[in-house]
């Protein structure tokens, strides 16, 4: 049916269904001039624009992810995971199709319709999980399949229905469609990257497969890998401390923790020998002074009353430092030995500032009178309830239960002991007997 006259020569035609606007009278292609549509408005019933491609792919069909055919220009293909440009979904009936390829080496060219814009359905299956309403859309490992995407992968757009492990096995047993949703086409779009939600999940413990997880390994695999490089340009480097696993090195010079230890104890040892010529800063370690004996004595049963130790220097400041104790090495708040039987103990006392940690030990012996070296026997180290402190005349400082009498003239005295009477001069000291009652 023609509408209109033959003046001018454009014509309205409705041929086979269709309308075209153009010179030719049978709106051939060869022939016809197109001309031009106005409206201010159009209404379709369905939901997208696409542009016709050509393919050499027989397989490709309406709801396949196609990608750019790397061989053929302008050709499209079935996108596979192997490569190749994601360009789009075919639309099985466009409300708008662009001509696309006319030209006459398209004329025995199939050529499918790629979606650009709105709403089609898409070929989809659950590799990468359940798809819910608004997850991006990829390719997945079926040559031109959906999945749900995963972070920076390729995004095709969004899925406007869901598909989940009840549907698709419904599908499977055959109540359900052909498993194709709906989905609103997007272009050029990666899954999950912004910068914002970027540092959201670095603010957390990003997943193992995320976006940010892989950005954060290969961020840091890069840092070390400039760290390790000599020409990196650093400089000075600050920090309150500095961790070596296995060597510090400078220059060609590289001492491990044990060969440090080494060096470290030798200049301690320098500095000790010579600390009546040796001029303390503020860079040296405390020193720490043992108050009484050292080794301190003291016989079987004693209860052991540990003097300390006290800081004197190498400042004001340093005396003011807590000194840790430990007793055979455990590190304990009060001292206390177990003297029940003879034995050998030592109590290390430790101070840190910051030049470093320095320690002083005493040792403490434990055992029978006879066994005690008479030039320690007036070790004033303990002093258990109910006794008096003793001078340097006295034998193994505290003993239980004992009283102590002192002569008039202070020139000897008598030890009563359950166990044992012990004489003591100013030159001697001598176990008498095994009496439970003696006089000065």
């Amino acid at each position: 049916v023609g509408i209109g006259t033959t003046v001018p020569e454009a014509r309205t035609q409705i041929t086979g269904g269709g309308l075209c606007v153009g010179s030719d009278a049978n709106c051939n292609t060869d022939n016809n001039t197109e001309g031009t549509v106005y409206s201010s408005n159009t209404a379709m019933t369905v939901y997208d624009v696409a542009e016709n491609y050509p393919t050499r792919d027989t397989e490709v069909g309406p709801a396949d992810i196609v990608a750019l055919d790397t061989e053929q220009g302008v050709f499209v293909k079935k996108a596979t995971s192997a490569g190749g440009r994601v360009l789009g979904v075919i639309s099985g009936n466009p409300a708008v199709l662009l001509g696309g390829f006319n030209g006459a080496q398209f004329a025995e060219e199939r050529q499918v319709a790629v979606g650009l814009s709105g709403r089609i359905p898409v070929k989809v299956n659950l590799e990468g999980g359940n798809i819910l309403i608004g997850d991006h859309l990829a390719l997945s490992s079926v040559p031109g399949v959906a999945k749900k995407a995963a972070d920076g992968e390729q995004s095709i757009g969004y899925a406007l229905e869901n598909w989940t492990e009840t549907q698709e096995a419904a599908q499977r047993a055959g109540n359900l469609g052909t498993g194709t949703i709906q989905f609103f086409i997007t272009h050029g779009t990666l899954a999950g990257l912004s910068v914002a939600s970027l540092a959201d999940e670095l603010a957390g413990q990003p997943a193992p497969d995320s976006l940010a997880s892989r950005f954060l390994s290969n961020m840091l695999a890069q840092v070390k890998k400039w760290l390790a490089d000599a020409g990196n340009g650093i400089g000075d480097v600050f920090a309150r401390a500095f961790h070596a696993k296995d060597q510090i090195c400078i220059g060609e010079t590289c001492v491990n923790e044990d060969q440090l230890k080494a060096l470290l104890a030798a200049q301690n040892g320098a500095q000790t020998a010579s600390a009546g010529s040796t001029t303390l800063t503020a860079s040296s370690t405390p020193i720490i002074q043992i108050n009484g004996n050292n080794p301190a004595m003291l016989a079987v049963g004693v209860v052991y009353a540990d003097l300390g130790a006290s800081i004197t220097g190498p400042t004001t400041a340093d005396t003011n430092l807590g000194i840790r104790y430990f007793v055979d090495g455990i590190a304990v708040s009060e001292v206390q030995i177990d003297t029940a039987t003879s034995s050998t103990h030592t109590v290390d006392y430790v101070a840190t500032n910051d030049a470093g940690t320095a320690t002083s030990t005493r040792t403490v012996v434990i055992g029978a009178v006879a066994e005690l070296p008479s030039a320690d026997v007036g070790e004033t180290e303990a002093n258990p309830s109910g006794t008096s402190a003793q001078g340097d005349s006295n034998i193994g400082t505290g003993l239980p239960a004992a009283e102590v009498a002192s002569s008039s003239t202070s020139q000897s005295s008598l030890v009563i002991v359950p166990e044992l009477v012990v004489v003591m001069t100013a030159t001697s000291t001598t176990v008498v007997s095994a009496a439970t009652t003696t006089t000065p």
